[in-house]
């Protein structure tokens, strides 16, 4: 396998259940876009159901099914890239409105300026089209919508309200994490 492609960096948080709201009786980690992986918290949120999927939902438009302020934690790895800008901004929204203050929105997904460099520098191949477009047997749901770089997930997040937005590495050169947390 060529090395490029290895992951190198720290993996994301592992998944599992946290503290029970006292409100509502849910966990107060939450997963959005999990599908069917097994190590994410729970419950978690996706477009479609599959094995370890508990709710749902439309995550382009519906509201969070949570109460303000009920997480301490949520998680999406590579979400956002299969959300319209519209719906990321959207998504941003609700995910702050649920956290609790300083409660944090963990996100990885693909580095869309390296993605743009590597496709000038090697051209139009299928590796690096995959990163941005996602590959060719996705289906509705599997397709990427936008594309990110830190510096534009950082203003969009500030715009929406988050505090203390940092960059958590690379997981591969071309995934980045950061976590951004509720005033």
């Amino acid at each position: 396998m060529d090395s490029r492609w290895q992951s190198w960096g720290e993996a994301p948080p592992p998944g599992g259940c946290g503290p029970t709201c006292p409100v509502c009786q849910q966990s107060t980690w939450i997963e959005l876009g999990g599908g069917g992986a097994a190590d994410v918290y729970r419950p978690n949120v996706d477009f479609q159901k599959h094995p370890n999927v508990d709710i749902v939902l439309d995550l382009e438009s519906s509201p969070l099914p949570f109460h303000d302020q009920h997480a301490d934690r949520i998680k999406a790895i590579h979400l956002w890239e299969h959300l319209s800008h519209h719906g990321a901004l959207w998504m941003a929204k609700e995910c702050k409105r649920i956290l609790k203050p300083g409660g944090s929105l963990y996100l990885m997904l693909s580095d869309g300026a390296f993605v743009m460099e590597r496709i000038k520098e090697e051209g139009f191949i299928n590796d690096w089209l995959a990163c941005l477009f996602h590959s060719e047997t996705a289906d509705e749901q599997g397709f990427h919508k936008w594309s990110w770089s830190y510096g534009s997930l950082y203003a969009e997040l500030t715009a929406v309200g988050f505090v203390g937005i940092v960059h958590r590495g690379f997981y591969n050169r071309w995934e980045f994490k950061c976590e951004a947390f509720a005033p």
